[in-house]
């Protein structure tokens, strides 16, 4: 499923949301429930079903959130760090 990168118009918040290209667009902030609008980014990236090694995740630098839609601390939005440790 493609992730989709979201503003909101009243308190800047960035956030990103994971749904199909058939879902509506999200249409308030979670934080402050005013307005938002689509972002367009730089790069697209397609999760498929298969990892290609055997159905496990492999440790990647950086976060995971738009290959798995979690950071690796858990987070269901970005959350600028690398790795946790």
């Amino acid at each position: 499923m493609p992730v989709y990168e979201y503003e909101c118009e009243k308190c800047e918040l960035k956030f990103e949301q994971r749904q199909s290209m058939n879902d509506a667009r999200a249409s308030e902030c979670p934080e402050c429930k005013g307005s938002v609008r689509l972002l367009v980014s730089g790069g697209v990236g397609l999760v498929t079903g298969s990892s290609g090694h055997g159905g496990k995740r492999m440790p990647e630098a950086g976060c995971s959130f738009e290959q798995f839609g979690t950071t690796c601390c858990g987070q269901s939005q970005r959350c600028g760090q690398s790795q946790c440790g």
